[in-house]
């Protein structure tokens, strides 16, 4: 394998030794050398420098050993193993000149650097070997080679350690001490060598520990300010100072700024894997609650004392020579780990699950954890090595670490609590109408009382192991901890997205789907990712994510302002106040609390990117359907409340319709989505001192905003409206951030519309022109009335509730259902829904002022009793109303269920005899209970491959040092696909594959026209002068994508996944008596029972041509899954149970006929005022 190379390097040296050069002509080779990164020339010319015999032979050495050290610090770029034989003869010549020389260039000092550096390029070699299976044998020769060096430069492993830097090498390092048994040396702690202009300032606000409030994250956002070298003033927001600028100006603002803000997200980057969710507050009242129970003050932290604590003894463990316990064991074998991640960190962040809730379980502990190790690994690694310890670490001993850990943490944090006081909490608790846990009263030998314990919580018949605090340590506001915030924004665009795990955030290595992939489903998209067809994905998600945001100042004031009402603001929850004392008030404390959390975590993140008016970006993740989300916490997609706060920060002038189309976006929060662009000017025009009121005085005016579907991103469009009034200039050129948005009319069935060209439903949800727009739910609410009107005069049982459900009946309550039907909901979902609806009108009725005496306590009452069968009623009808409005679209979520059945019910020879050879437990009932190992997958107009990959989850016992537990073992490379998920999820997936692939096109020609462009799914924004272009843009791409028969390029991708399939369908014997006969005479000659019958032919072609062969020529009628098995798309018989015995054959596997379709004129869509209004 080294013989080519080393034949080269011997041909030049016997040329050098032949000519004798001059040092001038080696130096010149050398460099040539250096610049090529030629490492085969460099060492040659290395080699040449050391023969040279010159009249000033010291300088002579000292050019040789100089450029020897240079060229072994180059060895380390090389990847090539045969480079490894370029090392042994120079090292033996550098031995041979300290050994023959007497120049001072051969001193210790000189020597042991260059045995260091001969050190790294080896072990960088065994790097190289061990990323390959087929080099990997070479690893063993290669550490000798380091040990038989290391013993000629009289160096030890520590020596060489305490100068490796690189993550890599020291990773390879430990790897080389764990299989010669040699004791791990410590590495010294390591410095970047590019100081980012921030580490300084982000640097103290970290702890001890290296962890930070999260506070303290936003502060460091706020006073970095890109100043422009002092051009731009204080008080003036970077969008505002932007817009003053001349286009040289602004770009070279955006060079400057850019760069400014690309390291300042690093740093928040680094700083977000070391957020501690334990604030100041916090720790300040645990402290207090201490002081108060015993009467003492505290000079030590609590917290700090537990991480010290444990720590301490964790490090013990590690050092323990020789470990006496498997504990002790596992972590020394992994113990190079901890020289890069602190245990402290550890501890702090265990810590931190640990306090934000009043029991958490100890899963979400371990997921946290085995995030935080993968996370900090990855970016400790940043140069050639990928996978790290990882590689090493498996997930058993993982999760094995990861529970001492939590023991320790529970052993060593302690509280000392008096006997008297003791009782005190007993009694206290017991007040409560509370129980206090056993464990809590029981101390160690030094009589300390445990600070937490783990105890059992069950949740249905799931039983959890979970941690708890003790009641003394619970403040009476915990509000401000939790691990929420885990995904800020970005300051600057997100790296361009170019596989799987390159995009996204700069320094993270996510996936580009959004929900954690296992193995199996990840090398379909890695398959895709290599052949291109993720391409068009890639390609939506970097312009999405180039665009940028900012924060409303004004909405955010308002936000602000709302969020100290004590009350709490329409769905804003109240603050966090004290705990309540009584249980009933505690269960409605704990209603609140999440949300209210949530909120302000969210509002933090508003305040602390708003101050100086950063620019604010995205990174976008799909899911297995292409649909697109945006992964920072805050965005635009939220709720209404945090939704009003963005604008995009770049501004435009309004033109000519820029200002209606602001009036239009303001007319339908109001519910006016029926109006044309006229009459909503017209209804904003008239709510003229409405609108000003609402802004002046938000508050503790008339509110007119309140009364709207969306009050705060009313109010916002409220404030904008009334700036365009108040601008004295032209307002066409008035500048705009405001961004306006326009939806689908029920986008779903106008998917389902479009593929089955239906007239009827078309003009149902405005693919068609018209006057006025049609109000899909409005309609289904009428045929639910008036089948209610007709029953409510029938002399039957329903007739009461008839009359009960006309008084609930609304466009409201029909909304929700009619919405996700198209997505498959089930009758138990659509009586839920109408649950909700109803019991929102009753409390509407009891507590609303506008709806106070409009129906009698007395029908209320009625209205309650009868709920669970008024559900029913009302849901079958909606649901039996949307199948008589939308026909076609019925049928086609019908064949899409039937045909997944076909496919998910087939089999394949190679399957079965894989089931029989290997996994005789998933054999053994295959042909009654047919298992599928194939996801059903199809290619949507993009290209985009959707996998629908739901698998059925295994169950196995886990057993760590804290608990067993029986828990999801996790979807393995076999586990059979859920049937019944598959089934009920084809409609929906199939739906939201089209719809993101429509949102695509449309960001991809707007993009590529100049225009801004953001989505919440069919939901589209823009700037109001854009806005009729946008109308123009998402119809065409509409009309472009339903043109091709999308429905027949879907049956001929499943006709591809049950090629040399096969499907078991059975015919009555009474019916076809000679074929049956004829059947069971051939199958007598190979088969006991039916499964050996079976299995025989699925796996001997012959036998089963045998058979085909017959049932071909004698066409009996076949069932399958109850009934007639078919192509064609007409109704099937169904399959009557009678006295006649079944027999059971293998036919070809068949995907339906499509259903029939109409007439529907596509390009009418183009004319459709309100297809997206």
């Amino acid at each position: 394998m080294l013989g080519t190379s080393i034949t080269e390097l011997h041909e030049t040296t016997h040329h050098i030794e032949s000519h004798h050069p001059t040092r001038i002509q080696a130096m010149n080779q050398y460099i040539r050398a250096i610049k090529t990164e030629d490492i085969l020339g460099l060492f040659s010319a290395v080699h040449r420098l050391g023969r040279l015999e010159s009249s000033n032979r010291d300088q002579d050495l000292e050019s040789y050993v100089y450029c020897l050290q240079f060229a072994l610090n180059l060895f380390m770029k090389s990847e090539n193993l045969n480079h490894l034989k370029l090392l042994k003869p120079e090292i033996d010549r550098y031995l041979r000149l300290t050994d023959m020389e007497s120049s001072e260039v051969f001193n210790e000092l000189t020597k042991e650097k260059v045995g260091i550096a001969v050190a790294k390029a080896i072990i960088h070699m065994y790097h190289v070997a061990n990323r390959s299976r087929a080099t990997k044998r070479l690893s063993p020769l290669i550490v000798d080679f380091l040990l038989n060096n290391l013993a000629d430069f009289n160096l030890d492993i520590r020596t060489v350690a305490s100068e490796v830097s690189e993550d890599y090498l020291r990773f390879s390092l430990i790897d080389i001490c764990q299989k010669r048994r040699i004791p791990i040396p410590i590495f010294k702690q390591q410095q970047e060598e590019n100081t980012n202009r921030f580490e300084h300032a982000l640097a103290k606000y970290k702890n001890e520990y290296g962890f930070m409030p999260i506070e303290d994250l936003y502060t460091f956002v706020k006073s970095t300010q890109f100043n422009w070298s002092g051009r731009i003033p204080d008080s003036v927001k970077l969008y505002e100072y932007y817009d003053t600028l001349t286009i040289q100006e602004q770009r070279e603002f955006m060079q400057a700024f850019v760069e400014f803000q690309t390291e300042k997200q690093e740093m928040v980057e680094e700083a977000m894997d070391f957020i501690e969710y334990i604030p100041t507050e916090f720790k300040k009242k645990l402290a207090e609650s201490i002081e108060l129970i015993n009467n003492v003050n505290s000079n030590t932290e609590l917290i700090n004392q537990w991480i010290t604590q444990a720590s301490d003894k964790l490090n013990a463990m590690l050092q323990a020579q020789p470990p006496t316990n498997d504990q002790e064991k596992l972590l020394q074998r992994y113990q190079g780990y901890f020289t890069f991640i602190r245990i402290e960190s550890h501890i702090q962040h265990i810590l931190s699950e640990i306090l934000s809730k009043e029991a958490v379980a100890l899963y979400e502990i371990k997921f946290h954890l085995r995030y935080f190790f993968d996370k900090v690994m990855i970016k400790a690694t940043q140069f050639k090595h990928k996978g790290g310890i990882m590689k090493y670490m498996n997930r058993t001993d993982r999760d094995q670490i990861i529970g001492i850990f939590i023991q320790v943490l529970l052993d060593t944090a302690t509280i000392d609590i008096s006997d008297d006081n003791v009782k005190l909490i007993t009694t206290m608790e017991e007040n409560k109408g509370a129980k206090i846990n056993e464990k809590f009263l029981e101390p160690n030998t030094h009589g300390s009382y445990p600070a937490f314990i783990t105890t059992i919580k069950t949740s249905g018949e799931k039983v959890i192991p979970v941690i708890k605090m003790h009641p003394l340590l619970e403040p009476d506001s915990r509000g401000e901890t939790g691990n929420v915030v885990n995904r800020l924004p970005m300051l600057v665009p997100p790296r361009p997205w170019v596989s799987l795990f390159e995009g996204g955030y700069l320094k993270s290595q996510d996936c580009v789907f959004m929900a954690r992939l296992d193995k199996t489903y990840l090398n379909y998209f890695r398959q895709a990712s290599s052949a291109g067809h993720l391409d068009s994905v890639f390609m939506t998600l970097n312009k999405l994510g180039s665009l940028a945001w900012a924060i409303n100042p004004d909405m955010l004031d308002i936000l602000n302002t709302v969020s100290k009402i004590p009350s709490g603001f329409i769905k804003i929850a109240q603050p966090i106040t004290r705990k309540p004392k009584a249980r009933l008030d505690d269960q409605l404390f704990k209603t609140s609390y999440g949300t209210r959390i949530a909120f302000n975590r969210l509002l933090d993140i508003a305040n602390g990117y708003a101050e100086n008016g950063e620019m604010l970006y995205t990174p976008y993740q799909v899911d297995f359907r292409g649909r697109v989300y945006p992964t920072a916490n805050i965005s635009h997609i939220l709720a209404d409340e945090f939704r009003s706060l963005f604008m995009f920060w770049h501004s435009k002038p309004l033109g000519p319709q820029g200002f209606n189309w602001v009036k239009y976006h303001l007319s339908s929060m109001f519910g006016n989505s029926g109006f044309h662009i006229g009459q909503a000017v017209e209804f904003v025009d008239s709510h003229k001192e409405d609108i000003i009121d609402s802004v002046r005085d938000p508050l503790n005016g008339k509110q007119w905003w309140l009364k709207s579907k969306s009050p705060f991103q009313t109010l916002a469009a409220c404030m904008e409206v009334c700036k365009i009034w108040e601008f004295k200039g032209n307002i066409q050129d008035y500048r705009t951030r405001f961004p306006v948005h326009q939806d689908g009319s029920c986008n779903g069935l106008q998917h389902y519309a479009a593929l089955t060209r239906d007239e009827i439903g078309g003009k149902a949800v405005n693919l068609l022109p018209g006057e006025q727009k049609q109000d899909i739910y409005m309609e289904v609410a009428k045929i639910v009335e008036s089948k209610l009107q007709a029953l409510s005069q029938e002399s039957s049982d329903q007739a009461e509730l008839a009359r009960l459900g006309l008084i609930v009946v609304s466009r409201k309550l029909v909304k929700q259902t009619v919405m996700t039907t198209v997505y498959g909901v089930t009758l138990i979902g659509a009586t839920d829904q109408v649950g909700d609806r109803i019991n929102d009108f009753v409390k509407d009725c009891q507590t609303n002022p506008h709806m106070t005496g409009v129906v009698d306590q007395e029908t209320l009452k009625l209205i309650e009793t009868h709920k669970l069968k008024l559900n029913t009623l009302l849901a079958n009808l909606i649901l039996g109303s949307i199948s008589k409005l939308f026909a076609p679209a019925t049928a086609v979520q019908q064949w899409l269920r039937n045909n997944v059945k076909r496919v998910l019910h087939s089999y394949r020879p190679d399957t079965i005899m894989y089931l029989q050879a290997k996994k005789p437990k998933l054999f053994q009932r295959v042909f009654q209970q047919p298992k599928s190992f194939r996801p059903i997958i199809w290619r949507t107009p993009s290209g985009f491959p959707v996998i629908q990959y739901y698998v059925k989850s295994t169950n196995q016992e886990y057993k760590t040092i804290l608990s067993s537990v029986v828990g999801s073992q996790g979807k393995k490379a076999l586990s059979p696909m859920d049937i019944k998920k598959n089934i009920n999820g084809i409609a929906p997936n199939y739906i939201h594959s089209l719809d993101a692939v429509h949102m695509m096109n449309t960001c991809n020609s707007m993009t590529n026209a100049g225009l801004g462009f953001a989505a919440v799914h069919d939901s589209f924004w823009t700037h109001p002068c854009d806005v009729d272009q946008m109308g123009v843009i998402l119809r065409q791409e509409f009309v472009n994508l339903h043109q091709p028969d999308l429905l027949e390029r879907l049956k001929q991708d499943l006709e591809k996944q049950v090629r040399d399939s096969f499907q078991l369908c059975c015919f009555k014997s009474k019916h076809y008596p000679e074929l049956s006969a004829a059947i069971r005479s051939i199958r007598k000659t190979y088969g006991k029972n039916l499964s050996e019958v079976l299995f025989h032919e699925m796996t001997d072609e012959s036998s089963r041509s045998e058979i085909s062969e017959l049932v071909q020529q004698s066409k009996p009628k076949l069932y399958f899954a109850h009934e007639e098995y078919i192509s064609s798309s007409i109704e099937p018989e169904k399959y009557v149970r009678d006295k006649s015995q079944k027999v059971w054959v293998f036919v070809p596997t068949q995907i339906q006929d499509l259903p029939q379709k109409g007439n529907l004129d596509l390009n009418q869509v183009l004319q459709s005022e309100f297809f997206f209004h």
